[in-house]
């Protein structure tokens, strides 16, 4: 199998990731033209002859593999096109940003003619674009590829709540007044994605009637990942929404063996100011695998599970609700101030159990964020007993 990895140091001493303007990686020619990224020799693009279409973007719009080294923990900016190890920022090899074939929305496709992520090692994808990572050759994943989101923070290819529509979850409502004042609030929606978002809690007063929580967002019917697309963020009255998780496609003309993680997290409802009803969680994103042969080893997981709603009680750490699980399929935990076992956030959703509304409380909560997407199109896909895909997986064969 070949070893060949990559966003590293390429030697000893040398402190540059190779890229497209090294003279032997490319013919000349426009990105999307008959000559432009051909392999040296090749008739074609250098997307054809991976044995099935690459989803998403054209075979023309990819650029001629890279020569890849052994990877580094390290940060991808799929905005800026870089990849930073340790202080070093250094551009991605073959690199371009290229429209998705189905809705135009832009991805950051590298093209690579391998990638390995060593045990250990974590690469973080962030920005604005989802990644679409190309192989010529065959992928192995020890390691981690980390798209998720935190909390607020964004991962590459999350979704904002104008692009999901429906899909976003609702805000709370803030009630003034009728007696119950600030404390008679209702928290927001979590993000719906892969599955639908939990409405959050219903206010709790004795003066008045309890508010009804935002509702959460629907589910998307896009369970091939064409196009590869993000989660939704979850329904916040004031501050920034919990994001949903981030968006990655890895398509291999080898195999693709993984024994690592490969998450796509959505972000839990961060602590907020208690006079207003809580944030929910977001969804869980995309994650797209394609190749002749996908393995997955008993200690592997991908995982698009969604955030947990917040509580609606305060600031302190204990009222955010948990970031989605990475390596596993069990439900974010709501926040829960001060210990409080009536005052609770939503767990978010995980695995293929719908997620979790917001309990009620005073202030309202936030509910839980739906799970994202997994997609694998292969002949061949073979996890066994041990290894983790929540949620489950739409499965298409070539």
């Amino acid at each position: 199998m070949r070893r060949a990895a990559w966003l590293a140091l390429v030697a000893a001493g040398c402190n540059q990731v190779l890229g497209v303007t090294d003279p032997h990686l490319h013919e000349g020619g426009p990105l999307g033209s008959d000559a432009g990224g051909l392999v040296d020799g090749a008739t074609g693009c250098a997307g054809d002859g991976f044995g099935y279409t690459i989803s998403n973007v054209a075979s023309c719009d990819i650029l001629a593999a890279a020569p890849a080294t052994v990877a580094l923990n390290s940060t991808i900016d799929t905005t800026a096109g870089t990849v930073t190890v340790g202080t070093t920022v250094q551009p991605l090899p073959a690199s371009a940003l290229v429209p998705q074939l189905v809705g135009g929305q832009l991805v950051r496709v590298v093209s690579v003619d391998g990638f390995r992520v060593p045990p250990g090692i974590t690469v973080n994808v962030v920005g604005q674009y989802g990644l679409v990572v190309v192989v010529r050759g065959d992928v192995e994943i020890d390691g981690a590829v980390i798209v998720s989101a935190d909390h607020t923070t964004a991962a590459a290819g999350s979704r904002s709540a104008a692009a999901c529509s429906t899909s976003a979850g609702a805000s709370g409502t803030l009630d003034s007044g009728g007696g119950g004042g600030a404390s008679n609030s209702s928290g927001g929606g979590g993000g719906g994605h892969g599955g639908s978002g939990a409405a959050g809690g219903a206010s709790l007063s004795v003066v008045i009637t309890p508010i009804p929580g935002g509702v959460g967002g629907v589910a998307d019917g896009n369970v091939s990942l064409r196009p590869l697309r993000g989660g939704c963020p979850g329904g916040v009255s004031g501050g920034a929404p919990a994001a949903g998780g981030g968006a990655i496609q890895i398509s291999a003309s080898g195999r693709i063996d993984l024994s690592g993680t490969i998450a796509a997290a959505g972000g839990g409802g961060f602590a907020h100011d208690p006079s207003l009803p809580a944030p929910a969680g977001g969804s869980g994103g995309g994650i797209l695998l394609e190749a002749g042969t996908i393995t997955l080893t008993a200690s592997a997981a991908v995982t698009a599970n969604g955030g947990a709603g917040a509580d609606g009680s305060g600031t302190v750490a204990a009222c955010s609700g948990e970031n989605g699980r990475p390596r596993n399929a069990i439900p974010a935990v709501g926040g829960s101030c001060n210990g409080s076992t009536d005052i609770t956030g939503g767990a978010g959703g995980a695995g293929t159990t719908p997620a979790h509304g917001g309990d009620t409380g005073m202030r309202g909560t936030g509910g839980g964020g739906g799970v994202g997407r997994i997609a694998i199109h292969s002949p061949a896909f073979a996890p066994v007993v041990g290894s983790v895909v929540s949620p489950a997986p739409n499965i298409t064969p070539f």
